[in-house]
């Protein structure tokens, strides 16, 4: 049994892997996420990526690199909602950023990992969901299933919702209580369709951030 297949992804792995959601338009978030950089001490440059289908935008993060220097905000299908990427070379590397944002634009955010087995170059497969929300800690919410090398590990954290199917979490098989076509039902709930190359829009936002000046 695998978990997924690179055919389930959107985009080509590695950046199809990490697929993360603010719940505000692109500019807001792009706005937001440059002054949270420049803060830093990071200089920041954002500039609108022209009328292109959404893979011809996600090229404008090559090369992949450690650094994380590239940033891309892209609308999707539903109003209000903005697909996150980076060049972070194993997937987006989201979690460094959205809890951050999604304090700062006092909204939802949605990370999913979705990592075919073998696409990180290790014997490891991996589904999972976590929403953040701007109250308490923020983490409202994370459901997965993981397996490295063949020792499956099932997770959850925070208070199920209640379009959750909990009852697949007590069966005694780690492997069957969590699945693609639960995730997919899940972020549908959400209101995101991850998996669905059409829910990428065009006219996304691409920031280029350079390293953190002294000061």
């Amino acid at each position: 049994m695998t978990l997924l297949s690179v055919a389930d992804l959107p985009f080509a792995p590695p950046t199809g892997t990490h697929l993360s959601f603010l719940g505000c338009p692109p500019d807001a978030a792009a706005r937001a996420f440059v002054a949270m950089q420049v803060a830093e001490g990071r200089p920041c440059v954002s500039l609108p990526c022209p009328p292109e289908d959404v893979p011809v935008s996600l090229t404008r993060l090559e090369s992949l690199s450690f650094l994380g220097q590239r940033h891309l905000f892209i609308p999707t299908a539903t109003p209000g909602w903005t697909a996150y990427f980076n060049n972070y070379a194993l997937g987006t590397n989201a979690s460094s950023v959205l809890p951050g944002l999604a304090q700062a634009l006092k909204c939802r955010a949605v990370l999913i990992e979705a990592v075919p087995l073998g696409t990180n170059g290790e014997a490891s497969e991996a589904l999972g969901l976590t929403v953040l929300d701007t109250e308490g800690s923020g983490w409202r919410r994370s459901v997965g299933l993981r397996n490295t090398e063949g020792f499956w590990r099932f997770w959850q954290l925070g208070e199920p919702f209640a379009f959750e199917e909990v009852d697949r979490y007590r069966l005694r098989r780690r492997r069957r209580r969590f699945d693609l076509p639960m995730l997919t039902a899940y972020a549908s709930a959400l209101g995101l369709h991850p998996f669905q190359t059409g829910f990428y829009q065009s006219g996304g936002l691409l920031v280029t951030c350079g390293p953190r000046q002294a000061r």
